[in-house]
């Protein structure tokens, strides 16, 4: 791409919200079925597609593995898991961890997000890029996890997006950070803004044939 390209826009998922209708949410029996089950823990939460490259199979190796992320928080999961990962899907439940293994309706995506202290962002180096489930997380103002050294967590930086970084598959050290640290609030979307008028400078430009600057 780098070879071809003579420009970039940010992912239209980092700032569609604020040019689209968001189906509405509010308290669903979905959501108050998790405030149940958390009693009073931090909720983590996992949504899409579920496999080893979105960082399932990590993350339910983080919750299997430590008696005290279990008492601290309730790792949350929506979105059917391949079949590769069935095996780590059933440990993970067998642990107690909530997932709902189907595919989640709008309405429940965008509660769900309401519902989360973080969104699990931390997906494998082979799925190193841009993400959908990040880009609403950023625009929601709802903190991450990312994978130390991915594109996320460069992104994370630049736009000061909220976000705690995991090193993938050691999952003894991602569980003692997320016990040391305090999970990061943040709930302010002030730069959403600034990227969708950069992307859209720089699609005008381009469907105009004029030089790009970004």
């Amino acid at each position: 791409m780098s070879m071809v390209a003579s420009g970039w826009i940010y992912d239209p998922q980092m700032w569609d919200l604020s040019v689209i209708e968001r189906p509405q949410s509010g308290e669903t029996s979905l959501t108050s079925d998790i405030r149940d089950r958390a009693a009073g823990r931090h909720i983590i939460l996992a949504l899409g597609t579920q496999n080893y490259e979105k960082g399932f199979d990590f993350l339910s190796r983080v919750w299997c593995g430590s008696e005290a992320i279990r008492s601290r928080y309730l790792f949350v999961v929506g979105g059917k898991t391949s079949i590769g990962s069935g095996e780590a899907a059933a440990k993970f439940r067998a642990a107690g961890g909530h997932l709902i293994d189907r595919y989640i309706e709008p309405f429940e995506f965008f509660a769900l997000y309401e519902l989360a202290n973080a969104v699990w962002s931390c997906y494998s180096p082979a799925y190193d890029q841009a993400s959908g489930i990040f880009g609403r997380a950023f625009q929601l103002g709802v903190p991450t996890i990312v994978r130390e050294g991915s594109y996320l967590a460069a992104l994370s930086r630049s736009i000061r997006h909220c976000s705690i970084e995991l090193p993938f598959e050691d999952f003894r050290t991602a569980a003692q950070i997320l016990l040391e640290r305090e999970l990061p609030v943040q709930r302010q979307t002030s730069t959403v803004d600034d990227i969708r008028e950069v992307s859209l400078r720089t699609l005008k430009s381009a469907f105009a044939g004029q030089p790009l600057s970004t």
